[in-house]
C-alpha cells in the first residue's frame, strides 16, 4: 500500500504540469487531519492515531498509477515489469514496485517533460537546482 501511495505522490508532484496518466487531479488543501484508526476497529499498524498537518496546498492524481502507465515506463527504460500476482494489468493500480523503481519512475516522468529530477539515487527529494530538500513544495519535477 505504501508503494501505491508513493506512486500517487509522484503523480501529485507532476499534477500542476498535467503530466500524469489520466490527467484528472484533485486539490488537497493545507490543514490538519487525524491519521489512523479513528473508529477503533482497524489494524494495529493504524494506531495510535495522530494529527497530521499539511502546510501547503497540492494536487494529487485522482487515480493511482496503473499497470498501463507503469508498463510504458518499463518498456522505455528496460526495467522488468512488476508481477501482477494474477490480478491482471491494464487499468488496475500497479503493485509490486520497489522504492528504487518508484523514484526512477518519477524521475523518468520528469525527464520526459524536461523538468528537474525529483529524487536523487538515495531517494532524497531535490529542489529545482538539484539540492537535497525536505520540503516537497520546493520540488519541481
Amino acid at each position: 500500500m505504501k508503494k501505491a501511495i508513493f506512486l500517487t505522490l509522484c503523480v501529485m508532484l507532476l499534477a500542476a504540469f498535467g503530466l500524469a496518466g489520466s490527467g484528472e487531479f484533485v486539490l488537497v488543501e493545507k490543514g490538519s487531519f487525524t491519521m489512523g484508526d479513528t473508529w477503533g476497529d482497524g489494524y494495529d499498524n493504524e494506531k495510535p492515531t495522530h494529527k497530521v498537518t499539511l502546510t501547503y496546498n497540492f494536487y494529487i492524481g485522482k487515480y493511482e498509477t496503473t499497470f498501463d502507465e507503469y508498463d510504458v515506463f518499463c518498456e522505455a527504460t528496460g526495467i522488468v515489469k512488476p508481477d501482477d500476482k494474477g490480478c491482471g494489468r491494464g487499468s488496475r493500480p500497479v503493485i509490486n514496485v520497489s522504492w528504487t523503481d518508484a523514484i526512477t519512475y518519477c524521475n523518468w516522468l520528469s525527464d520526459k517533460e524536461k523538468l528537474p529530477k525529483a529524487y536523487d539515487s538515495n531517494g532524497n527529494l531535490l529542489d529545482k537546482d538539484g539540492r537535497i530538500t525536505t520540503d516537497p513544495s520546493e520540488v519541481v519535477g
